[in-house]
């Protein structure tokens, strides 16, 4: 008798659910002409569920179930993501970028951890969808907040060198440098709120960098009063930054400009 409730059960779950399948299909049909909607792997994730019919997988599939809805509320209500893992990190970074136009601004903060700026496809790809963002007519600022000892190799570095006011009818790119030191010293709290970087989208959606060591981490977040938060201490970090450029050697006798080999002193 036990069985056949059971399979009962299982036999109008499979009917309730299909209709709810059905009825995500006809929606879809409205709501992708409006939205991303991704109706198959919702439609999948019912028929996995609905086949996984042993009992001792119950709380298993149940707790899998809950955990993807509290992840998708945390995005619905908080506007917040969960971390990001570098894969994921630079698969919803690039596409953003490089769907960046005319009108539209970046604001960025780069503590120059060392997993940032190397010569990884990965930056090489975000570097040029800088660049491609800038030609295209957005407006990039980005504040390097660095040690002093570390600035003469941060310069050689292509991408840093591609945010000086030298190159700016190259690249658009607006580059500023703040001293770590000098901010650690007489703005605390402001060095912590810049946390280990972020990076704002059209005061619209933020990526907020949380590295750990030289991995790249991060979440993202559309909570207005969040984002609110990063632009204040974007434009706070301006205040104590000068352009990037200033700290280029100039020699005194021709008036170019060179950048300095590491390793060398200011």
């Amino acid at each position: 008798m036990l069985m056949l409730n059971r399979v009962l059960g299982i036999h109008q779950t499979r009917a309730s659910l299909k209709n709810v399948d059905e009825h995500l299909g006809r929606i879809a049909k409205v709501i992708d002409l409006r939205s991303e909607c991704n109706v198959d792997d919702v439609s999948k994730l019912l028929d996995a569920y609905l086949n996984i019919t042993e009992p001792e997988f119950r709380r298993v599939k149940d707790n899998i179930i809950g955990g993807a809805l509290e992840r998708l509320n945390q995005l619905r209500y908080d506007k917040r993501s969960e971390e990001l893992a570098t894969s994921e990190y630079y698969e919803w970074l690039l596409p953003i970028l490089e769907a960046v136009g005319n009108g539209q601004t970046i604001k960025a903060v780069s503590c120059m951890f060392d997993a940032e700026w190397d010569d990884s496809p990965a930056e090489r790809r975000f570097l040029q969808g800088n660049r491609d963002a800038a030609l295209k007519g957005a407006a990039v600022e980005r504040i390097f907040i660095m040690n002093p000892a570390i600035l003469p190799q941060a310069l050689a570095n292509e991408a840093v060198g591609a945010h000086c006011e030298e190159k700016y009818q190259e690249t658009k790119l607006v580059g500023y440098y703040a001293d770590q030191i000098k901010l650690q010293s007489k703005e605390p709290e402001l060095l912590k709120k810049a946390g280990h970087g972020f990076i704002i989208f059209d005061s619209r959606v933020a990526l907020i960098d949380d590295f750990d060591e030289a991995i790249i981490r991060g979440r993202v977040t559309m909570n207005a009063a969040e984002i609110h938060t990063l632009e204040q201490t974007f434009q706070r970090l301006k205040v104590y930054s000068g352009r990037l450029s200033n700290q280029l050697v100039k020699p005194a006798a021709t008036g170019s400009v060179t950048i300095p080999k590491p390793g060398a002193t200011n």
